[in-house]
């Protein structure tokens, strides 16, 4: 029996057999990069008017750049189609990244980047909470976002009905940072200090993963209110592990991690299913 994309993908996630394979292209996770100026991902044969030349795709919008992973947001549904992709990304809004004249990048919520390669690091030295010692600096420091921004919930909804209603394909939508609660400690404290502030100061570690977490929860419960069941799959997009094992214990996960995804992901499936 010949299913629809959308049709493929959901009986897929729920275990029950399938007429293919669901394939998945574009995204923050597998999305092709579109390098900025002076980058080796800028031009043929790299990067995403290279890949829409050679599917002879032409009149599509200006691509849309995520600065972090260089994905493009805006995907051509076109270019969907062509190769096959089951799923379709939808990305929540925000302000744009901001680029100082040293060259490097600063995102709303205060992180630097560093353009590198195709894509943008983010050195621990840089992260603007790298050097605070106490529940104070976090309580002082001057670029957590407001939930209540209305940049946040613009475009969404259209970019989601535009999927649900004009194609058959399962729509995936992508908060942003605000399902990535602990990339966003990292990329505010440091990497180096994530891993170690879990340990020796505890107090600390768990003020700022409660503060990413509140917020993140009110700005995505907010997207998620606005989409309401044009889509069909939230990502939650932290990572936990490298090419060769998890970066910490079963034990310390299940501890110093796991509560606050719980807590953002319980959140979720309670206001997608609403």
């Amino acid at each position: 029996m010949k299913m629809t994309s959308r049709e493929r993908v959901l009986r897929g996630i729920e275990g029950k057999s399938v007429d293919r394979a669901p394939m998945e292209f574009g995204g923050f996770i597998s999305g092709i990069v579109e390098g900025s100026k002076n980058t080796i991902a800028q031009g043929p044969p790299y990067g995403i008017r290279a890949l829409y030349e050679y599917c002879g795709i032409e009149g599509y919008e200006e691509p849309v750049i995520a600065p972090s992973l260089s994905c493009v947001t805006n995907l051509d549904n076109r270019l969907y189609q062509r190769l096959n992709s089951d799923i379709v990304h939808a990305f929540g809004g925000g302000h744009p990244t901001e680029i100082l004249p040293n060259g490097l990048l600063k995102d709303p919520w205060g992180i630097i980047m560093k353009p590198d390669g195709f894509y943008s690091s983010v050195p621990d030295p840089l992260t603007p909470l790298h050097d605070a010692t106490s529940i104070s600096d976090i309580k002082n420091y001057p670029d957590f976002p407001d939930p209540t921004d209305p940049i946040f919930l613009k475009g969404i909804l259209e970019m989601a009905q535009n999927y649900h209603l004009n194609t058959d394909k399962a729509v995936q939508f992508f908060p942003g940072y605000p399902s990535l609660i602990f990339h966003t400690y990292a990329w505010l404290r440091g990497f180096d200090k994530w891993l170690t502030d879990m340990y020796t100061n505890k107090k600390f570690y768990t003020y700022l993963a409660d503060k990413i977490t509140e917020l993140a929860i009110e700005i995505s419960r907010n997207m998620l209110i606005e989409c309401g069941r044009n889509i069909d799959i939230v990502l939650y997009g932290d990572d936990m592990g490298m090419q060769t094992q998890a970066l910490m214990s079963a034990d310390v996960y299940r501890k110093m991690v796991k509560p606050w995804s719980k807590k953002w992901c319980d959140e979720a499936k309670k206001r997608h299913l609403t």
